[in-house]
């Protein structure tokens, strides 16, 4: 069977990953795969890069020795990748037993059990999810995903926070080209970083994950955020949007 996306792939990589050693495993071998990419940017030695690699030997041994069941990454290498943070994303934030309850049926699946859901019917939630703000506000007028964006981001700190990490990747970038030194790219995910921690301790909101990673939404609301911040334009439109929603809110009550 062929996987178009991670809507698609998703279902089938967490059939692989139920036992609970296999995903401690996968933290441990996140932590190692992580911790290289980040001596990698601050040391701007590529050698680490290739140290990274050993970060798949936790997780090969945990499909060995707990999982019984070969991972599907053969063949979809960056769709598996990709899923495989989004799992250390759920984990780490503590939403991981509420997703398998909605995959699964259960919080605590057994060991080679299979989805209840259909791929159509996954295909339709995670679409919904995309236009999800969190569960402070279940319901919204908004199909334009800038007023979404902006009710996901109104308290000034975690603003200045993304604010502050869209300078750092300019700057970044602008390095890199003005030193000849492509090596500095390597501290991009350090801006991302940045805006993953905001929203986990200033602002807890719902972050779709394609936008965590990249999204062309994503980055056109982030730059737009970052100019209207600068010139002040940024809080006279979280204003109009929150009007907006509590009009919304008040014909609905």
């Amino acid at each position: 069977m062929k996987y178009r996306d991670l809507t698609d792939f998703w279902p089938v990589f967490i059939e692989a990953h139920l036992h609970p050693w296999n995903r401690r495993f996968h933290l441990i071998g996140n932590a190692v795969m992580i911790s290289c990419w980040i001596t990698a940017a601050i040391t701007l030695n590529p050698y680490w890069l290739l140290a990274a690699l050993l970060g798949y030997v936790p997780s090969w041994l945990g499909h060995l020795f707990f999982e019984g069941k070969e991972p599907p990454t053969l063949g979809y290498p960056v769709i598996s990748g990709l899923a495989n943070f989004k799992l250390v994303g759920l984990i780490l934030s503590g939403t991981l037993p509420a997703e398998l309850e909605r995959l699964f049926g259960t919080a605590s699946p057994a060991t080679g059990s299979t989805v209840v859901v259909s791929q159509s019917q996954e295909r339709e939630y995670q679409e919904k999810l995309r236009y999800y703000i969190g569960a402070k506000y279940p319901r919204h007028p908004f199909t334009n995903y800038w007023e979404i964006f902006v009710m996901k981001h109104q308290r000034p700190m975690n603003v200045w926070v993304h604010v502050i990490a869209m300078f750092f990747l300019y700057g970044i970038i602008t390095a890199s080209i003005y030193f000849r030194n492509w090596q500095l790219l390597f501290a991009i995910p350090i801006s991302q970083g940045m805006g993953l921690i905001s929203h986990n301790t200033v602002e807890r909101t719902h972050i779709d994950f394609q936008d965590a990673i990249f999204s062309p939404r994503a980055f056109y609301c982030l730059n737009r955020m970052m100019v209207g911040v600068v010139t002040g334009s940024y809080w006279r439109e979280l204003a109009r949007v929150q009007n907006e929603l509590a009009l919304y809110l008040r014909t609905k009550s």
